[in-house]
């Protein structure tokens, strides 16, 4: 018996009425046996309708809803992540010169904020030491350009106000008058110095140096003011130690020092210059048999005998110059000391000063 061919259609549609839902109707037409079958089956769409209505209101009752509920819990976790940042930036306008001690508030260091609020930190206590650093310049410096000018001044006054003052007494006068001027100005070009090395402005100039002869040519230099207080200025070199580094910059800083020491160490002692070969470069020793230096106070090389250092003349700044130079030639400065044991001051040098910009024709700063 033959197998019956069989061909399939079907089609979905719906029957309108106008007083009944409408009527969906599947319909499939099918040919088995060289004969055309149509089967229908009917269906009423009320119940379709009522679930596609439910859908609907469903819909549009719950895509406001929705999106409330979205802008709402947005809302709210964007202000749980920004509270931090709103205070970070509440704390920071409260900052200013005169609170630098304050940070910027970090609950979770871990998280980007974080990292960003310890960055700010970073900045504001090295800005905090930066201006502590100002403060006690600019009180050092007031107070250092105060004296002479106190004492320029008075020195005037009694030569002017003196009856039957002598022509002896008026050079006498100028003369003390010229000495405290000398000592201003010498203070202000230290200041400069300063300025222009804080300020990056300082070129310098390698050229090879032979500290044997080098200290020699500076104790000579201090031989006087040692001998008015009966010092003996003694130098010790280990072999032939040589550098190249900038002269000048490194004589200003071993007069700064020697003449430190020269100050603040009794009658009848003797100061030491020494010199010796390390690895990479060179090392220079400056010390004395003065009053010494609490180890609380190495960090900022602050006199023991504020009112003393003012009463023989020192400006105050000689150390502050002398760190800054050292730095300028990449070098480091070390202080060994105890209250009544003297200081010895270590500076350790390259072997070889790294060029820099060539400086510019006029002048050397």
């Amino acid at each position: 018996m033959p197998r019956p061919h069989s061909s399939e259609s079907e089609e979905i549609y719906s029957i309108p009425s106008s007083t009944q839902p409408a009527t969906r109707c599947y319909q499939k037409t099918s040919r088995l046996a060289g004969k055309t079958y149509l089967l229908r089956t009917f269906r009423s769409a009320a119940g379709i309708e009522e679930v596609m209505d439910r859908i609907f209101t469903g819909f549009i009752l719950g895509i406001p809803i929705a999106v409330t509920l979205a802008a709402l819990g947005g809302s709210i976790l964007t202000a749980r992540l920004l509270s931090p940042l709103k205070a970070m930036g509440e704390r920071a306008r409260t900052i200013s010169s005169a609170s630098l001690s304050q940070r910027l508030p970090n609950p979770a260091p871990l998280s980007e904020l974080g990292e960003l609020a310890t960055v700010f930190n970073g900045t504001l206590e090295r800005l905090e030491r930066s201006f502590e650093s100002l403060r006690r310049f600019t009180a050092d410096a007031s107070h250092e350009l105060r004296t002479p000018l106190t004492a320029l001044r008075s020195v005037g006054e009694v030569a002017l106000h003196r009856a039957g003052t002598r022509p002896d007494d008026f050079r006498e006068a100028i003369a003390s008058m010229l000495e405290k001027a000398a000592r201003m100005e010498t203070l202000i070009e230290t200041l400069l110095m300063l300025a222009r090395t804080e300020g990056g402005q300082i070129h310098l100039r390698s050229e090879l140096i032979d500290l044997r002869e080098f200290l020699e040519e500076i104790a000579l230099t201090l031989a006087v003011l040692a001998q008015e207080k009966e010092q003996e200025l003694t130098i010790a070199v280990q072999g032939k130690v040589q550098l190249r580094s900038d002269p000048a910059l490194l004589r200003q800083a071993l007069l700064n020092l020697i003449d430190n020491a020269i100050r603040y160490s009794p009658r009848n002692t003797c100061i030491t210059l020494k010199a010796r070969t390390v690895p990479g470069g060179a090392e220079l020793v400056v010390g004395d048999q003065g009053p010494g230096i609490a180890p609380a106070d190495h960090d900022r090389f602050v006199r023991l005998d504020e009112s003393r250092s003012r009463q023989e003349g020192g400006t105050g700044l000689g150390l502050a110059i002398v760190k800054l130079i050292i730095g300028e030639l990449n070098g480091t400065l070390q202080l060994q000391s105890q209250p009544g044991q003297g200081s010895q001051f270590l500076i350790t040098l390259p072997a070889t000063l790294p060029q820099g910009p060539e400086p510019p024709p006029t002048g050397r700063y």
